[in-house]
């Protein structure tokens, strides 16, 4: 008798605890929900008293290219700064009776950027025709990023860029005097942390240590302000923890090292640059890469076994 009391009393005590243990579950996922919610009705800024949302950032981090958005997510305040300049523009829209929204979750309506676009179209009639001068020049300062191509085959191309700058640098005066009178209010703390840098940057100090390693060294020279440099870092991550016994993978941001950035001639970013175990160059790459692509380089210059 007394065993069958006891079995009788185990068996009883789940019963009595599952409805406590029911509402504990619901309770926590009403504040999981009411979390997430939260999340998205945080405020970034107030433009005019017309609030930007959390969500609004990250719709306009979707709106961003893909090949782009790393850059973006690595400076959430750029970000920031895009939604303030365009929410002045709607806003701008609107008083003139041109769209009927200011909202950001309406900036992709047809008619909300068939508006936009006549603003737009409004502000850059002033911009001047570009002179052969303004081309020539340009053409002098960046004939190398060119390709050395003669002036008759980009004439027409320099012309559409230094136009669409001028008409770029337009917009910007409205923004500027649009913030003039505005009142805007940033909650920079409140914005989406950016992720970790798959690769960070390598110190002048690590890079010299690397050269005397007595083991080969890839060395992309890049910027945390380049797409194609942002993209590169996880390829250059993959390498590394490939390799990690046998090359040295670094990255350099060329702002904080202009020093070597000028001894080793880097002119554009991102630049890869393969060192022999000696620490001497042997071979470098300009632009976006990929692991295999790398690979192949190493073993061709004997630098990668296998």
């Amino acid at each position: 008798m007394v065993n069958r009391r006891k079995k009788h009393t185990r068996s009883s005590e789940p019963r009595r605890s599952r409805p406590w243990f029911v509402s504990m579950v619901v309770i926590g996922l009403c504040l999981l929900i009411a979390a997430c919610g939260r999340g998205q009705r945080t405020i970034v800024a107030e433009v005019n008293g017309q609030r930007i949302m959390v969500k609004d950032f990250q719709a306009e981090l979707a709106r961003i290219p893909a090949d782009m958005r790393p850059l973006y997510e690595q400076n959430p305040e750029e970000v920031l700064d895009r939604l303030i300049s365009m929410t002045l523009l709607l806003q701008e829209a609107k008083r003139r009776g041109l769209v009927d929204s200011s909202d950001l979750a309406d900036i992709g309506k047809p008619k909300i950027q068939e508006g936009m676009q006549r603003l737009m179209e409004t502000e850059v009639k002033g911009v001047g025709a570009v002179t052969d001068e303004e081309v020539q020049a340009f053409y002098r300062k960046y004939r190398e990023e060119m390709g050395g191509k003669p002036l008759s085959e980009v004439r027409e191309t320099i012309r559409q860029m230094i136009l669409e700058q001028k008409e770029q640098q337009q917009i910007g005066k409205l923004v500027e005097r649009l913030r003039l009178s505005a009142a805007v209010a940033t909650f920079p703390e409140q914005l989406p942390k950016p992720p970790l840098p798959p690769l960070e940057a390598s110190t002048a100090d690590s890079f010299q240590a690397a050269l005397k390693s007595g083991r080969p060294s890839v060395v992309d020279f890049g910027s945390n302000n380049c797409p194609p440099c942002i993209r590169l870092r996880p390829v250059m991550r993959a390498l590394k923890d490939a390799h990690k016994d046998r090359i040295n993978v670094l990255f350099l941001e060329v702002g904080t090292n202009r020093d070597l950035a000028l001894h080793y001639k880097v002119r554009l970013v991102p630049t890869l640059i393969f060192f022999d175990a000696g620490g001497r160059e042997v071979h470098r790459e300009m632009g976006f890469m990929e692991q295999e692509t790398m690979e192949k380089i190493l073993r061709d210059l004997k630098l990668l076994e296998g």
